[in-house]
């Protein structure tokens, strides 16, 4: 049986992953079938086609690489396929989970291990260095810090009303200091539950049936059965995986420390659709939540764009797409 494997690339340094795709494909003989999203195919229909596909807001680009490898799938003549979600809530790849697991560790005066944990953090993840793991320790295991960070990037463009606002979302997650309680909401409340929405609506769109054998029900439970002290160890995420694929995956791919999601460029791509975007702004109907202005000058100088003002724009999109705030029945504006 032939194996398809679809990979999006975008040329950006730090954001094209092909040469791990490529050596995935290779090492098990898959045929690669690689889709480069453009700012041009958004600007020509895409933008409103995802837009009616999620319909309802939703926070960056990334979505849009994910749509695009979806549509590739189908123009393939693939209706099922396989996908990785969930794997990193489930045995914990990200980088606030370093945050959790050596604050349990402090928290239980266990300092053998967490003095472990921390030297083997620094050399194995992409931590490495003291300052880095400072940062993202003290960013993710203090709320008041979570919210600061929202306040200053937020402080120029939010409308007073929404001030208050801007730091709340950055509390939620991250507030349990109990871990069982805290992998339940990963996996239940926030983040999978918006990621999942996110692919089902993606892959629907295309018409393409997507399994998750990381969510089968006796994977998670087998694996919310394991102590946490086994998820990461010696620094490593996800421990557990990288040990069950020996032999299986090239050693290269099975001890990468770098990890990246389905992400995008998509500060540049917003750019590159600029004309849209201003044209939106004239009269946005976000100008309640959001400083046009700040949007606007930010697209003018081609300045990086905030997360906030991302996702005013593509809320912006979908508030004219489905005519929200309007009376009569839901349509284009």
């Amino acid at each position: 049986m032939e194996i398809r494997a679809f990979t999006s690339r975008f040329q950006e340094p730090g954001l094209d992953e092909s040469e791990y795709a490529n050596t995935v494909v290779r090492a098990v003989g898959a045929a690669w079938h690689v889709v480069e999203p453009t700012a041009r195919a958004l600007r020509e229909g895409d933008l409103l086609a995802l837009i009616r596909a999620q319909a309802e807001p939703f926070p960056s680009l990334s979505i849009y690489a994910q749509y695009c490898v979806f549509r590739c799938m189908r123009d393939a003549g693939v209706v099922v396929a396989l996908d990785g979600q969930g794997a990193d809530e489930l045995l914990w790849g990200y980088t606030w989970h370093y945050a959790r697991l050596l604050g349990h560790l402090a928290r239980s005066a266990k300092l053998p291990r967490f003095l472990t944990e921390v030297v083997g953090i620094l050399r194995n993840s992409h931590l490495r260095s003291r300052a880095r793991l400072l940062v993202a320790l003290g960013y993710y295991s203090f709320p008041r810090a979570r919210e600061l960070r929202s306040r200053v990037l937020a402080e120029s463009a939010l409308t007073q009303a929404c001030r208050a606002l801007a730091g709340a979302p950055s509390e939620q997650g991250f507030a349990s200091r109990d871990l069982s309680a805290f992998r339940s909401r990963e996996l239940f409340a926030d983040p999978l539950p918006s990621l999942l929405r996110y692919e089902d609506r993606n892959s629907m769109a295309a018409s393409v049936e997507s399994r998750l054998p990381f969510l089968d029900y006796r994977l998670v439970e087998l694996a919310l059965a394991v102590p946490e002290r086994e998820l990461i160890r010696d620094g490593w995420t996800k421990a557990l995986l990288r040990e069950a694929m020996n032999g299986l995956l090239p050693e290269r791919i099975r001890w990468r420390r770098s990890k990246l999601g389905f992400d995008a460029p998509s500060s540049r791509m917003f750019g590159d659709i600029s004309p849209l975007v201003r044209d939106a702004f004239q009269r946005p109907r976000v100008a309640g939540l959001i400083s046009p202005k700040f949007v606007l000058d930010r697209l003018d100088s081609r300045a990086a764009l905030p997360t906030l003002a991302m996702r005013a724009i593509l809320a912006e999109f979908w508030m004219r797409e489905f005519a929200v705030g309007l009376t009569g029945a839901p349509g284009r504006s």
